[in-house]
């Protein structure tokens, strides 16, 4: 699946990650799902605030940007992964091309 890594130490960069194995290496842990807007989901280390991950500026910039939509105080920590949304059968579908350009463009090598 098309999908854009969001470290959070680092520029983002593009992935194309198969299956669950393959995100939750990306994520270094278990995986929790976050609803990104309509048309994305986050995932990010379900364990990482009691790991004490750093947290990830660059991906709550682009989520405030996108309509992520947190508890007040709360915050992405950890590397984040963004694919697409879930289809009719609940499987995860490629990142759409427009959000993976504004976040490499924002948060990609070139910031």
């Amino acid at each position: 699946m098309k999908a854009v890594v969001i470290p959070p130490d680092r520029p983002a960069y593009a992935a194309d990650l198969v299956g669950y194995d393959q995100t939750r290496a990306a994520v270094g842990g278990d995986l929790e799902a976050i609803p990104w807007g309509d048309r994305a989901s986050a995932y990010l280390d379900e364990d990482g605030k009691a790991r004490d991950l750093p947290i990830n500026h660059g991906a709550m910039l682009l989520g405030r940007k996108h309509g992520l939509r947190l508890w007040p105080g709360d915050v992405l920590v950890g590397p984040v992964v963004l694919l697409g949304g879930v289809d009719a059968d609940g499987n995860d579908t490629d990142l759409p091309a427009d959000l993976a350009d504004d976040a490499l463009t924002l948060l990609g090598e070139t910031r």
